[in-house]
């Protein structure tokens, strides 16, 4: 699964800084031109263990939507769009990939039927209160994501044609909290997909039984009556 994936290099990305929090300092400043003093405000606000009402530490990383308590700070991986992108072999009148060694899921013989589809992945970056730190998770997210193209396209999935955007975002009050802080990394790219049909299956017909049957189902009468004045 891609959302899988993104989340399996977010958390490989994040464990050095969170093993070494000196790292944090050394990439803000080398790559952004930050102050000593601020990285090293940034160091003790991702070094911060929070308690109950008090945010910090590093970015929680999880899947979808965040709830209006958290946690926060975070990482949401979304997925904001899929789509058939173009047709392969065993798309277009009825073909199929027919290589000889191909099998099912189960190991029976089958065509190989595959597509590309494209991906509108997002990661939210969701801060509580402060505005800077937003801005620190958010190159932070950038700069682990960036390293790890090449790790993305040798994935299981093959993810292709990487691009990133960015963008700020206002938050819903209706659902997060009013004091939140919102910037999205979008990611789109493509992946190949592939499923089988079995060799021995005839081309099926398909047949739709509506409201107007004439026949019982189980204790409900299929008949539909007439209105009448």
């Amino acid at each position: 699964m891609n959302e899988r994936i993104i989340q399996r290099v977010l958390t490989s990305g994040l464990a050095p800084f969170i093993a070494d929090p000196g790292l944090l300092e050394t990439l803000f400043q080398g790559e952004h031109g930050l102050s000593p003093a601020e990285t090293a405000l940034l160091r003790a606000y991702f070094e911060f263990s929070p308690d109950e009402g008090q945010p910090g530490g590093p970015p929680n990383i999880i899947h979808g939507y965040p709830r209006g308590t958290g946690p926060f700070p975070c990482w949401a991986i979304i997925l904001l769009a899929d789509r058939s992108q173009q047709r392969l072999l065993g798309d277009d009148a009825g073909t199929h990939g027919d290589f000889a060694d191909a099998t099912d899921l189960a190991g029976d013989p089958a065509f190989e039927l595959t597509k590309i589809t494209s991906f509108t992945i997002a990661i939210d970056v969701y801060v509580p209160d402060l505005p800077d730190v937003l801005l620190y998770y958010y190159h932070l997210l950038r700069h682990i994501l960036f390293q790890a193209v090449g790790t993305l396209q040798a994935s299981p999935n093959y993810l292709q044609q990487i691009e990133f955007t960015g963008a700020d975002l206002a938050p819903n009050a209706q659902y997060l909290p009013d004091n939140l802080w919102l910037r999205r990394l979008t990611m789109t790219f493509i992946t190949e997909e592939a499923a089988w049909e079995a060799r021995d299956n005839a081309p099926q017909t398909m047949t739709l039984d509506g409201a107007f049957i004439n026949n019982d189902v189980g204790d409900a009468n299929g008949q539909i009556e007439p209105y009448e004045e």
